[in-house]
């Protein structure tokens, strides 16, 4: 309990919203690859990948495969 006070006074966000942005920041490096989405929310740390989904859009608004779409298009228009 005293650890996660002095790290949300700390850092200004919980121990877990800390450990769910660290998950969902190797995510997004992840699914520039060609790894499945079920494979990276397992590797990530994500129980399954409906949880993977749900976190992932409610952190960045968007959902895994149109993210992974989006940064494939930034790719291909960069060429």
């Amino acid at each position: 309990y005293h650890f996660g006070k002095l790290f949300k006074q700390s850092t200004g966000q919980t121990l877990h919203q800390y450990v769910l942005d660290q998950r969902i920041q190797r995510a997004q490096s992840l699914l520039a690859g060609k790894i499945e989405l079920v494979d990276i929310a397992s590797t990530v740390g994500f129980a399954n990948q409906s949880h993977f989904t749900t976190v992932f859009k409610n952190k960045l608004g968007v959902t895994p495969g149109s993210y992974r779409n989006q940064v494939r298009t930034r790719r291909t228009a960069a060429r």
